[in-house]
């Protein structure tokens, strides 16, 4: 379908193939980048969800646990 359109055109002057998969070109290292950002962003959000979780998991199991040992002829 690419070839069917053209080249693209860029301010720098038209993408060929070969420099559009070209992955040191600044447009592709830029896209790869941002990808990263996000895919930390995600990253740090459900492992500090998951640290929220287990905090709340432990704290329940806190509050749950019968903390009156004594046997029951003692009461």
């Amino acid at each position: 379908m690419a070839a069917l359109l053209g080249p693209v055109i860029t301010p720098e002057g038209p993408l060929t193939g070969q420099l559009a998969g070209d992955p040191f070109h600044p447009d592709t290292k830029h896209a790869a980048k941002a990808l990263a950002q996000v895919v930390e962003a995600l990253l740090r959000a459900v492992i500090g969800w998951l640290y929220r979780l287990a905090l709340l998991w432990v704290m329940v199991d806190i509050v749950s646990f019968p903390h009156d040992d004594r046997p029951a002829a003692l009461t």
